[in-house]
């Protein structure tokens, strides 16, 4: 998986930010999306660094059986 491929490469990763951009729920408030915009500093084994931001959207959606919200999709 990547984060123990990005540790024995020794790739390090710090959040920088972390936002939520958007978000949206359905009139009958039984599903909704969340858009973030998050920036990750990614720091080399040789200790070179850079910045990359990444915009998501998680939606969700209400599970009747266990009363509460569910992420469903992450795109």
């Amino acid at each position: 998986s990547y984060i123990p491929s990005t540790y024995k490469a020794g790739i390090k990763i710090n959040i920088v930010s972390a936002n939520i951009t958007n978000y949206n729920i359905s009139k009958d408030k039984k599903s909704g999306s969340i858009s973030t915009s998050l920036v990750y500093n990614i720091i080399t084994k040789y200790g070179n660094s850079s910045n990359k931001a990444f915009n998501y959207v998680y939606e969700f959606q209400y599970n009747n059986s266990t009363s509460k919200y569910q992420f469903v999709r992450f795109k």
